[in-house]
């Protein structure tokens, strides 16, 4: 990383902890920012009570908004570590490289941050190459997990066990051929040391565009990827992309499926792992239905989640990294790399992510969440992953048949 690459201005929220907006007076947000150099690091924090308050839930969020930890309703005081990468980014509507900030946001009506310390860690790292389905996507005050887009990459953190960090380089909108073009893929590669791993997850933009269709452009793209990750020392992942949550009337239709299978194919060719996040969320939206489905994904959206369907996808990244096998020694730091408690059900996180699932009514009609109109919810003015009116994006119409954007219907798999 270069010296001269400098933290941003204040007025992008990626380098300030991605949330946005007031925090509400009952939220009880505490967020620390420091400049530091590029690199891994190692947080430690202590947490304790206020003064007669009720006990209640938190949230530890890192760098730009990565979920660090959740903690049930505690009255004591409570230790919580973690790491964080630090390096360079190109925040949304930048024309710039931008070092990033050390930041730290405390979301806990009860409690309160008495103490941090961080240090520098000789950490491997996990770099994180992908699109909307991935990035660290913003938040608003006051926080609402079912109110907000989340990509898997920020959610991934909680499920490790503090051996690696996490370095998302994933951008909304992006492509297998847009991420090298605009310069990400170069701020990668600057920050990449040998023996760290790459994930790569890309499709939902490469299969809007003829030339990178799946046995084209978008494989001859991850192939290069991946021998060029290779040929520096690090290990490349392959990750199968999010399913959405399309259908016609009662049946499910996979607009994935043919580059999913792409990517599978690869890694059977190349040898390189690959994680089916694919196959295993549209399993689940399949067994959950549409409607019930949609409790994963943004109010009106079926492309992106909110932090409960961010959180359930990561959680099933981190269980596939756990099972990775039949591979050279290299993977295995990458299987011992996450925490088995926090895959369990019973986990803090996994009671709160259900939790709020279990309570929420929702209703695509009516947008209503938690038995609250859709306009009393926080939203993301202004801050949408992908343009989901352009010409290349599927719509659904007021009968529920999906459409292609010429208006014709999607045929059914």
């Amino acid at each position: 990383m270069s010296d001269a690459l400098e933290h941003g201005p204040t007025a992008y929220p990626e380098l300030d902890g991605n949330f946005e907006g007031t925090p509400g007076k009952n939220e009880g947000c505490t967020s620390l920012l420091v400049d530091t150099a590029p690199g891994n690091y190692r947080v430690r924090m202590t947490l304790s009570p206020k003064e007669n308050a009720i006990a209640s839930e938190a949230y530890v969020f890192l760098g730009r908004r990565m979920l660090a930890a959740c903690l049930a309703a505690t009255d004591g005081i409570r230790e919580v570590s973690g790491t964080v990468h630090v390096g360079g980014f190109i925040p949304r509507g930048a024309d710039r490289v931008c070092l990033g900030r050390l930041a730290v946001t405390l979301i806990a009506p009860s409690l309160q941050l008495t103490s941090c310390s961080f240090e520098r860690a000789d950490l491997p790292t996990i770099h994180i190459a992908g699109d909307s389905t991935v990035t660290d996507q913003p938040a608003e005050h006051p926080y609402r997990p079912i109110a907000n887009y989340a990509g898997w990459g920020q959610m991934l953190p909680i499920f490790l066990n503090g051996s690696f960090s996490v370095a998302n380089h994933a951008h909304s909108g992006l492509t297998t051929e847009s991420f090298r073009a605009q310069g990400h893929y170069d701020i990668l590669l600057r920050e990449l040391r040998a023996g760290d791993y790459v994930f790569f997850q890309f499709a939902h933009n490469d299969q809007k565009l003829s030339h990178l269709e799946a046995n084209g452009g978008f494989r001859d793209n991850l192939i290069r990827y991946a021998q060029e990750i290779r040929a520096r020392g690090a290990h490349p992942v392959l990750v199968t992309p999010l399913s959405r949550n399309t259908w016609n009337r009662e049946s499910y239709n996979d607009l994935l499926r043919n580059h999913a299978q792409a990517v599978r194919v690869l890694g059977q060719e190349y040898r390189i792992p690959v994680l089916d996040l694919h196959g295993a969320s549209m399993e689940a939206i399949q067994r959950a239905g549409q409607t019930m489905a949609s409790r994963w994904f943004h109010d009106g959206d079926y492309t992106h989640t909110n932090d409960c369907g961010a959180f359930l996808a990561a959680r099933y990244i981190a269980g596939a990294m756990r099972d990775i096998s039949g591979y050279e020694n290299a993977y295995d730091a990458l299987a011992r790399s996450v925490d088995p408690v926090a895959l369990r059900e019973d986990s803090p996180a996994a009671a709160m992510f259900s939790s709020i699932l279990g309570s929420r009514t929702h209703r695509l009609d009516a947008g209503q969440s938690d038995g609250q109109p859709e306009e009393a919810l926080p939203r993301q003015r202004d801050i949408v992953p992908e343009d989901l009116t352009g010409p290349a994006v599927w719509q659904i119409d007021e009968g529920g048949v999906l459409k292609n954007p010429d208006g014709s219907p999607v045929a059914p798999p």
